[in-house]
């Protein structure tokens, strides 16, 4: 393997690299995930790709020097959070020049730490000397995040930004929050995790340990960072919260539009509590909209509405979801997830001004009442649009409105399915196109480009949606560009 020369070394690790959905970011790139193949999560790479990457990069000087490409994509996986440990890697990291070309993307977690006196009752539990141990740790963490207010990060931020040329990816996830009653969660790691739980047990309940989001609503935790994007001017083009984190639209606009992330803004996504929509159209509610004006030039958007949000269905919020997106001129992809309500003219205009560039159209679990239209009805609309960019389209779990707080598929049973089925078939507009994936599943429709068929492994089970294309379009421009490479190698070699 040494005698390989550098540039097929270089194309064996861009080959290394697969990539997978997961529901949260790592801590640490040799964390495994829990969950996978999600249809809307964090795109990472693959357990499997993460530890080859880094064990082939342990095997000496030439293979740390031809990893450099495929290494700094693979540390936008890591959250650095906002802790001594976690800035100083990341000053380490961009301090690499070799590095530094190939870091595009940055995920950011939050850290707030309570007082150590609060927590000293649990601390007690702990058998000595790990509590002691425990104990001066997290002291030491609550120091530093006192003596370093968003000044001093705002500054740190700006000498990391700015040895980042390529950094045009951003990604934020919140752990733990002493408000929360959550101190420990994103904090506590490996064998010290163990050990708490174990001596705490049924004393203390799983809210302490557990890695939950906390209920910010607002992105002041992340000041620091945003702050120095616009200080630095970086130009931001993806930018995603992590799932599960609802954030205000007013508080996202508010803290977003002071900075030049919006400028540049492309692809955005973020979860959503129905309750944050207004009640009604009009004032004083007409700051929502105002927020999500300054998307105007976004094309890839996802959002996800909290599954507690079954509680209303009220007319204003539905009708307000559609008004807030109307400034954004040209959608490539949309996907909206969770328990969402429809009305069949509305979502069907809606898709009508996108159609000519929407790539990738996927509805989850979306609702709509007998009395604003049926899923037969508006998946015919829909499918009768011309599409001429459409790679993917879904119609996830599609359910109809009971009551306030019931709300059942929309067909419950093989018959209802097939009469769905025989009422769409006609209706497709790219029927050459297009190949219908889910002929024998009931509740979910997909339509997929015939030239991108997913691989076999894609879940169609009803209860897992698969994953969308940008998992498999990235995977297989990777590989494209490996393969490419080593063809043009051995032309060359030819020639010589």
């Amino acid at each position: 393997m040494e005698k390989l020369p550098f540039e097929l070394l270089s194309v064996i690790f861009e080959h290394l690299q697969e990539w997978n959905t997961i529901d949260q970011p790592f801590s640490y790139l040799t964390e495994t995930s829990r969950y996978s193949d999600q249809s809307d999560g964090w795109l990472v790479h693959t357990t499997a790709s993460r530890e080859n990457i880094c064990n082939f990069r342990l095997m000496g000087r030439k293979y740390r020097s031809s990893s450099v490409s495929a290494f700094g994509g693979l540390l936008g996986n890591r959250v650095f959070r906002l802790t001594k440990v976690g800035l100083d890697d990341l000053k380490a990291i961009s301090s690499v020049a070799a590095l530094r070309p190939y870091i595009d993307t940055l995920t950011f977690g939050s850290a707030q730490f309570a007082e150590p006196g609060e927590l000293e009752g649990l601390w007690t539990l702990l058998p000595e000397p790990a509590r002691t141990r425990v104990r001066v740790a997290y002291a030491k963490a609550f120091e530093w995040q006192t003596r370093h207010g968003q000044t001093q990060l705002h500054q740190r931020f700006e000498v990391i930004l700015n040895a980042l040329p390529k950094l045009h990816n951003l990604r934020l996830h919140p752990f733990d929050d002493a408000r929360n009653h959550n101190p420990l969660g994103g904090w506590l790691t490996g064998d010290d995790y163990s050990l708490i739980r174990e001596a705490w047990h049924d004393l203390v309940s799983r809210r302490n340990l557990i890695k939950i989001h906390p209920y910010l609503t607002d992105l002041s935790t992340f000041a620091p960072i945003l702050n120095a994007i616009t200080s630095t001017a970086k130009e931001i083009r993806d930018f995603r919260l992590a799932p599960p984190w609802s954030v205000k639209a007013f508080c996202f606009y508010t803290a977003l539009k002071d900075t030049n992330i919006v400028s540049h803004l492309r692809t955005l996504r973020f979860d959503l509590e129905w309750r944050y929509l207004p009640p009604e159209p009009g004032p004083p509610w007409d700051d929502l909209p105002k927020a999500f004006g300054y998307f105007v030039n976004v094309t890839h958007l996802t959002i996800n509405i909290w599954k507690h949000s079954l509680t209303r269905d009220d007319k204003g919020s539905r009708k307000s979801l559609l008004h807030m997106l109307s400034p954004i001129k040209q959608l490539k992809k949309f996907v909206i997830g969770g328990h969402c309500h429809f009305r069949e003219d509305e979502l069907v205009g809606f898709l009508a001004r996108h159609n000519a560039t929407l790539e990738v159209l996927a509805l989850k679990k979306p609702i709509m009442s007998d009395s604003y239209g049926s899923w037969t009805s508006t998946t015919q609309q829909i499918l009768q649009l011309p599409f001429p960019a459409l790679q993917y389209l879904e119609i996830y779990a599609m359910r109809v409105c009971a009551t306030h707080r019931d709300f059942p598929l929309a067909f419950t049973d093989a018959t209802e399915w097939d009469e769905f089925l025989s009422a769409i078939k006609d209706s497709r507009y790219n029927d050459a196109k297009f190949t219908l994936l889910s002929e024998l599943e009931i509740a979910t429709v997909r339509y997929v480009c015939m030239s991108l068929r997913p691989p076999p492994t894609i879940k169609l089970s009803s209860q897992q949606p698969p994953i969308l294309p940008e998992y498999i379009l990235r995977q297989r421009q990777r590989k494209r560009a490996a393969l490419d490479r080593w063809q043009q190698m051995q032309q060359t070699q030819q020639i010589v």
